[in-house]
């Protein structure tokens, strides 16, 4: 293969996953709302999600994880509690129910059995999965598919990333984080949208069905 595209970068759900994003979400949600227990009411929850998520997607100046303006901007969209009780919530939730999701997260074995290959032959690795997760909770899924932080040389996290998918920010900033050019790179993921934006920034983008392309590349 050309060292010339010597990075790669993989999404995680519907990637390195085989879930849709549907079904994780109506999992996920259940389970806080089991979790809650009354603690606040679930519409209100995903009223303040969804103004968290846009702004996390809104045009942004870099200076503050994602962790921190998801926080602040969901505590005060919610009517009761601060952000400090939102954060000890989802910590405390990420450290017992969520560990419920682990019976319907499989791996997609032919992708990861690639990123296995690819990282036995010495290339840097980059969990490029949406930012909107903290990493605990990356950190687990991960291990539900039998996969080891150790093996990336970088994980896009709430903590350490600053921008989200699409934004070009988002990959420039991963491209960063293992001193590669946009070039040096090529983005695996199951999303033309959301992994094909990697595209705008000078990197390749492989879909991930589209298996020969990749198997070709490092061959």
């Amino acid at each position: 293969m050309s060292r010339e595209r010597s990075v790669f970068l993989f999404d995680l759900d519907g990637t390195l996953t085989d879930i849709s994003d549907e079904e994780f979400a109506r999992k996920y949600f259940n389970l806080i709302a089991e979790y809650s227990d009354g603690a606040f009411e679930m519409m209100d929850f995903l009223r303040a999600l969804k103004v968290a998520l846009d702004r996390l997607a809104s045009e942004r100046d870099g200076k503050t994880n994602n962790y921190e303006v998801f926080m602040q901007t969901f505590a005060s969209s919610m009517p009761n509690h601060s952000a400090d009780f939102y954060k000890d919530f989802f910590t405390r939730f990420y450290d017992s129910s969520y560990d419920a999701l682990k019976s319907i997260v499989r791996p997609n074995e032919r992708i990861t059995n690639t990123l296995v290959a690819l990282n036995d032959a010495g290339f840097p690795l980059v969990l490029a999965t949406n930012p909107i997760f903290p990493s605990k909770a990356i950190h687990k899924r991960l291990s539900w598919i039998g996969l080891a932080p150790e093996l990336f040389n970088h994980i896009t996290t709430m903590e350490n990333s600053h921008y989200v998918k699409p934004q070009e920010e988002y990959f420039l900033e991963a491209a960063s984080s293992v001193s590669a050019s946009p070039e040096e790179c090529i983005m695996v993921g199951n999303d033309p949208v959301l992994d094909g934006a990697a595209s705008n920034t000078g990197m390749m983008f492989i879909h991930v069905e589209d298996l020969k392309t990749l198997e070709k590349l490092i061959k």
